[in-house]
């Protein structure tokens, strides 16, 4: 297990890229022929963690500081998903506003049992919201989005078992 801070390699110290506006270095890294990222190399060449979650932490690496071959910028991809601050409450939300809608179209277009998916889904993200912290101004609306979608999912739902019996 690798402890930080850890000196980044002396050899690879010139293919840094340009410093980010906070003076760290944002940099994917391959390791045993494999590209990987995004380590945070600080402006005294330290290694101070890994980009997650829109912020920097210090997870445990794999491999020693003397196994990294080589340096380049951090991808768009790596950027991407390292900006995404996925957490129970988050999590949630994407379930109430992009999941389960398409959830509840394919149960329209496609066969009724997806909204059964509707129905828990929306209320376990309902459940998940508000037992993690998150901002409370938009748990409100996004509970009266899930109950509604909950709603429409049984209106729907009882529509099909209406036609099928």
């Amino acid at each position: 297990m690798t402890l930080y801070p850890f000196p980044f390699p002396p050899h690879l110290i010139p293919e840094l890229p340009e410093p980010a506006k906070d003076g760290n270095y944002y940099v994917d890294i391959r390791v045993r022929d494999r590209w990987d990222g995004i380590l945070v190399v600080n402006a005294q060449g330290m290694v101070i963690g890994v980009q997650v979650c829109r912020g920097i932490a210090e997870y445990p690496l794999p491999f020693a500081p003397v196994d990294i071959q080589g340096v380049r910028p951090a991808s768009v991809c790596n950027r991407f998903l390292a900006s995404i601050p996925l957490n129970l409450f988050s999590a949630s939300l994407i379930s109430l506003f992009l999941i389960s809608p398409v959830l509840l179209v394919l149960g329209f277009a496609v066969h009724a049992l997806f909204f059964i998916g509707v129905i828990l889904l929306c209320t376990g993200a309902i459940l998940l919201m508000y037992q993690s912290a998150g901002f409370p101004w938009i748990r409100l609306p996004a509970a009266l989005l899930g109950i509604y979608q909950v709603l429409f999912a049984i209106i729907g739902l009882l529509k099909w078992l209406r036609h099928t019996l």
